[in-house]
């Protein structure tokens, strides 16, 4: 009996082995097609066939449907190419006709757990692939391996880094950085700096950071042209008659300089007869 049951358990075995496919790592080895997307898949771990001595490579398997994140009308989706690893999961039925139709239906042909009605899910890693980072502690990781690049998600916060650049959206704070400048919006109030100037804006005014050479612009323009406003009234009440003859505008000129000139806010150059702004 018990040679017997051995014999039942080895022909199960070999029957197994050969007919009876589930889950197994492999590699992309050509892209078909993008839009689908299709890929050609290379089985990453051998076969052993009944009596060899050693493994054997499986072969290829074509046109593997590549599986994305896909949420109604959102998805995820990522550039695969040659060598990307993926993990192939095997249909216990023929996917063709589904594949075409979708919704449920008759798989037509009766082959089971066949290798070739797979699907390749990116997003295996061995030990041999570095990792930048450890998983978060909390939220999501969007990055290259080498950490170079990285959209991180948490609660209240979003985190965009590319290289030396960063952007961060805290709650309501943003925050726009690379090397050599900075620019912060707070509220109502931006803030910019290159290491050497900076510059702060709030609901009214711009203030200059140290060694900048900004001004507070808003109060500057304001401050002009109410000085200019007022030399212009003086001008015209200091004429108390029009001159006896035209003069081209001589007189009222004459009025405005000496209005201008008597106004701290601006300076007058008779040289060149030109009215300057300091």
């Amino acid at each position: 009996m018990s040679a017997l049951q051995d014999m039942i358990e080895s022909v199960i075995d070999s029957w197994m082995r050969g007919n009876v496919h589930t889950i197994m790592p492999g590699e992309i080895v050509e892209v078909t097609d993008r839009e689908v997307p299709l890929a050609f898949v290379q089985p990453s771990l051998m076969r052993v066939r009944e009596g060899a001595e050693a493994g054997e490579a499986w072969p290829v398997i074509p046109d593997v449907p590549i599986i994305f994140p896909t949420f109604g009308d959102f998805g995820i989706v990522a550039n695969v190419d040659v060598g990307t690893p993926v993990l192939l999961l095997v249909s216990e039925r023929a996917i063709a006709t589904w594949m075409n139709e979708g919704g449920v239906v008759d798989p037509s042909l009766n082959h089971t757990f066949d290798i070739g009605d797979c699907f390749a899910l990116p997003g295996l890693v061995n030990f041999k692939i570095p990792m930048a980072e450890s998983t978060p502690a909390e939220g999501i990781v969007i990055r290259k391996h080498d950490g170079t690049t990285a959209i991180r998600l948490s609660t209240g916060k979003i985190e965009v880094h590319n290289e030396d650049s960063t952007i961060t959206i805290d709650g309501s704070d943003v925050t726009v950085q690379n090397p050599d400048c900075s620019l912060t919006m707070s509220g109502q109030n931006i803030e910019i700096t290159n290491g050497v100037q900076g510059v702060t804006v709030d609901t009214s005014t711009v203030k200059a950071g140290a060694g900048s050479q900004f001004v507070a612009l808003s109060n500057l323009v304001d401050a002009k042209i109410t000085a200019l406003d007022a030399a212009i009234a003086a001008a015209l009440a200091s004429i108390a008659t029009p001159p006896p003859a035209p003069d081209s505008g001589a007189t009222a000129f004459a009025a405005l300089q000496a209005a201008l000139s008597s106004n701290p806010s601006w300076a007058v150059s008779t040289a060149s007869g030109n009215l300057k702004a300091e």
